[in-house]
């Protein structure tokens, strides 16, 4: 069973965690060490932390649990005319084991009963793209690398 559960301050050091650890293999790719990786890995982080709380200053950062474990993030923006989630996302030793479709269904029940559409941005060529389409999200609009993708409840 999945549970969310509202982030506070102390949960910071996993949210970093979590965030390098999606950005892993991109920094493989690229041969820097150690030193490099974290001052760029923490540049990174400040910024988008910064700049989704200006776009999005009402959001609110959830922990992804599974058997008392913190295993993930979903940040949701929930408003009068639609949820948007902002980012979702899981340690890579958990993905693929249906915990992000039991986490997106539970979503999408919730915003059926309260009348509200879901949207989000993926990158084009990532494997949460399919995941999404599998359960009903729609292609919106595309400006790669990103696209953006709705769920209606329809």
């Amino acid at each position: 069973m999945v549970l969310t559960v509202p982030a506070t301050p102390e949960d910071d050091v996993f949210l970093y965690d979590l965030y390098a650890g999606t950005r892993r293999e991109e920094l493989d790719a690229w041969g820097w060490d150690e030193a490099q990786r974290q001052l760029f890995l923490s540049m990174q982080w400040n910024a988008q932390r910064m700049s989704y709380a200006s776009r999005y200053p009402e959001a609110v950062r959830y922990l992804v649990r599974q058997v008392e474990r913190d295993v993930g993030q979903l940040y949701l923006d929930c408003r009068p005319d639609g949820w948007r989630i902002i980012d979702v996302s899981l340690l890579p030793e958990y993905r693929g084991r249906g915990i992000g479709s039991e986490l997106l269904r539970d979503l999408q029940r919730r915003a059926a009963s309260a009348g509200a559409p879901i949207r989000l941005s993926v990158q084009s060529g990532s494997p949460a793209k399919k995941l999404y389409e599998r359960l009903g999200f729609r292609l919106t609009a595309e400006s790669e690398p990103y696209s953006e993708m709705a769920w209606t409840g329809d």
